[in-house]
C-alpha cells in the first residue's frame, strides 16, 4: 500500500491549526532581508515582511 503526504509552502495561507487537523505539512519559506535570513512564521511574521517591503528592503 502506498502512502501519500500533502505538503505546500507557507504562501498557501493555511494556518497551523488547520494544517495539523488536515494532516498537511507546511514548508516555511526562507526570506532574506538586508543579508539576514528569516524563516516565515518562525522568526518573522507577515507584519514584519510587510514592514520590510514598505521600508524598501
Amino acid at each position: 500500500m502506498k502512502k501519500y503526504a500533502i505538503l505546500t509552502d507557507s504562501s498557501c495561507d493555511i494556518d497551523d491549526k488547520t494544517a495539523q487537523e488536515l494532516g498537511i505539512f507546511v514548508l516555511r519559506m526562507p526570506i532574506t532581508i538586508d543579508e539576514k535570513e528569516y524563516t516565515e512564521g518562525v522568526d518573522i511574521d507577515l507584519d514584519g515582511i510587510k514592514k520590510a517591503m514598505s521600508d524598501g528592503k
